[in-house]
Formats: C-alpha cells, structure tokens, sequence
C-alpha cells in the first residue's frame, strides 16, 4: 500500500464515521417512515393542585414581625432561627 494512501486512523476518526452512518440511517428511515417532527405537548392540569396548608411554625416564620435578625457579626442581617424558635416555643405554651 502506498503511503501517501494510507491515512492514521484516531479514535476521533472512528467516532466521527460511525456517527455519520448512525445519522444517515436515521434521516432513511424517517423518509421511509415519512415522518414529521413534532412538537411535545404538555398535558394540562384541568384543575389547579392544591396547596398544603402552612405548619404552625412556618405561619410564625412568614410574619415579618416574629423575625428576629443577627444585629452584629458575620451573621448580619440573616435570621436568628435559634431565637426564633424559642420565642414560638415559649409564645404556644
């Protein structure tokens, strides 16, 4: 065989070549098929879901009253959950 025919073959050269032959295939069995692509529908909910009602706990944490904020600290500005949930404890006795 002469050299200049020969060609190196890579794993990227395999790849690629078996890809288009995959690709080929499926282009001739959809004309064969005469398929059309489509488009996915969503099924559609008639009725809206219902929603869990709220625990005690989290009614207490959506009330910008009972929030208690970190004043100082790396914690700054976020919420004092520990603090919190002694007040709700000693609040529902």
């Amino acid at each position: 065989m002469d050299r200049r025919m020969r060609r190196e073959f890579t794993y990227d050269d395999g790849y690629d070549d078996g890809y288009e032959a995959g690709l080929m295939q499926g282009m001739k069995m959809a004309r064969k098929m005469d398929m059309k692509p489509t488009r996915r529908t969503t099924a559609r909910r008639k009725t809206p879901k219902k929603t869990r009602t709220l625990s005690k706990w989290q009614k207490y944490v959506k009330q910008p009253k009972n929030k208690i904020l970190y004043k100082s600290g790396k914690d700054k500005g976020k919420l004092n959950f520990k603090a919190m949930g002694r007040a709700f404890r000693k609040k529902n006795k």
